[in-house]
């Protein structure tokens, strides 16, 4: 799981890095979508990730690479060039008023620790909320060196089969708050199951991130 292209001055002084495939397709290899299917099922964890539709290789990556439909971003450690998991945002909609879209989560069993892929998925969602997706969707272009932080989701929403209990801990340690559940909604392991209902908006992560970072944040 090691990114031999990926060189390490791309983020001098940081540890954790996390990636807009789209944005820097150029760091990684051709065949980096196939390598995110092929990790989920060694792992033995592709129909966690995937619990609706198992998807065939050919659907994931067509999936995955369908942007700016699904806006995927790949976790990568930089000091080892080993990449721990992957996040994407899919179901987007853009109203007059805001930019909200529906976040997952998906780490390798390997790299499965709660300090690591909390802080991989805190760095996810302040990417979520402050790059300027907003402006990539519309064509619009803007300065790569200075690039706005107020053109981010506004909300992401996201569903958790009930029985999914440590994904539904990992979503509330992230500062989701699950504010419904629909009944038989979705499924799990093959089985209807209830769906729960997870939100968050910019202003509810700066108070996330605001409890991470005086909790330690990335070297706590």
């Amino acid at each position: 799981m090691t990114l031999g292209v990926l060189e390490p001055q791309v983020a001098e002084n940081e540890r954790y890095g996390m990636y807009p495939y789209a944005w820097n397709k150029k760091l990684f290899p051709d065949n980096m979508l196939e390598r995110l299917y092929y990790h989920l099922h060694e792992g033995g964890i592709y129909r966690e990730v995937m619990h609706e539709t198992e998807l065939s290789k050919a659907e994931f990556v067509k999936f995955m690479g369908m942007y700016p439909q699904t806006l995927l971003s790949i976790c990568v450690d930089i000091k080892t060039n080993e990449y721990h998991g992957f996040c994407w945002i899919s179901d987007i909609i853009r109203t007059d008023s805001m930019l909200k879209g529906s976040g997952s989560f998906a780490f390798f069993r390997k790299y499965w620790n709660q300090k690591t892929t909390r802080t991989f998925g805190m760095i996810g969602c302040s990417q979520w909320f402050r790059f300027p997706w907003k402006l990539l969707i519309e064509g619009v272009e803007f300065d790569a060196q200075n690039m706005p932080t107020d053109q981010g989701f506004d909300l992401i929403f996201g569903l958790t089969p009930k029985p999914n209990v440590l994904a539904q801990r990992y979503a509330q340690s992230l500062g989701f708050k699950y504010v419904a559940t629909i009944p038989g909604f979705t499924s799990y392991h093959g089985e209807t199951v209830d769906g729960l209902v997870a939100t968050q908006t910019k202003e509810q992560f700066k108070e996330a991130e605001a409890k991470f970072l005086a909790e330690g944040g990335l070297d706590g």
